[in-house]
């Protein structure tokens, strides 16, 4: 298909699930503090693709499990449509771990509603898995940035707002996680801005990593240990997918 012609067809339904997305969020699904939270990210190989690993913590955001799911993307990127070229190898990752907890939020690294059309990454898969979902970013993509604060004292601190300029609604809270890093936080589906930003002020754990929550930074850190574990021939997808990789420490990239 001509590049234009699905440019303009994924256009269309992101819209939709925009409105869905925005929808969701009258609708919370999160009544008790979770159980569980599953970060999801996404490495590349430079042979065999995308490499999608689900990390899932504890409520206090230590590691307990994790999951991987390796393939080719469906569609080459484009800009402001990663969600059609990710989000279906992150919802094959998440699987596994889909019944490990009962009460559970899905991070991802991305965005959710602070989108030009309200459908970040994190929308897509919270609306598919029907769970409570939040993006966390580094860099904006969309909306009016307002500061809050003329400086933090101590981090994380919440330093400012993104402001939907077409609706003047609040898109994301942004949080320095640490002096330098900065980071975009915006409900994805099913949660409200404000226990999205609570969710991720509890998993900034500085001392384990200065940039982004505990869930994304282990799912970030595996994916991308497997995509070089890949590029070397030191495994195989075939051993990934049958959990035969005892041998490796994933997370310590020493090892790796």
């Amino acid at each position: 298909m001509e590049r234009n012609t699905l440019r303009n067809i994924l256009l269309r339904a992101q819209y939709r699930i925009g409105t869905l997305a925005l929808d969701s969020l009258n609708k919370p699904s999160l009544t008790e503090r979770p159980e569980c939270f599953i970060g999801l990210d996404a490495s590349y190989s430079k042979k065999y693709g995308a490499v999608a690993v689900a990390a899932l913590t504890d409520a206090y955001g230590n590691i307990k499990s994790y999951s991987i799911a390796v393939g080719q993307p469906p569609i080459e990127y484009i800009p402001g449509l990663l969600a059609f070229r990710e989000a279906p190898i992150l919802y094959t990752a998440y699987q596994e771990l889909r019944e490990k907890c009962e009460n559970q939020v899905v991070l991802v690294d991305g965005h959710g509603i602070a989108h030009p059309r309200y459908a970040g990454i994190a929308s897509h898969l919270g609306l598919a898995l029907r769970k409570p979902s939040i993006g966390a970013a580094k860099r904006r993509l969309y909306g009016v940035e307002y500061s809050l604060s003329r400086g933090c004292r101590q981090y994380p601190c919440i330093a400012g707002e993104l402001i939907d300029p077409k609706a003047s609604r609040k898109l994301a809270t942004i949080i320095f996680a640490s002096k330098r890093n900065k980071i975009y936080v915006s409900p994805g589906a099913y949660i409200s801005l404000q226990k999205a930003t609570k969710i991720i002020l509890s998993l900034l754990q500085p001392q384990i990593s200065p940039r982004m929550p505990t869930p994304i930074y282990y799912a970030d850190k595996i994916s991308r240990n497997i995509a070089r574990c890949l590029d070397r021939g030191d495994c195989n997808p075939t051993a990934i997918r049958r959990g035969v990789l005892d041998s490796i420490n994933l997370i310590d990239n020493t090892s790796i």
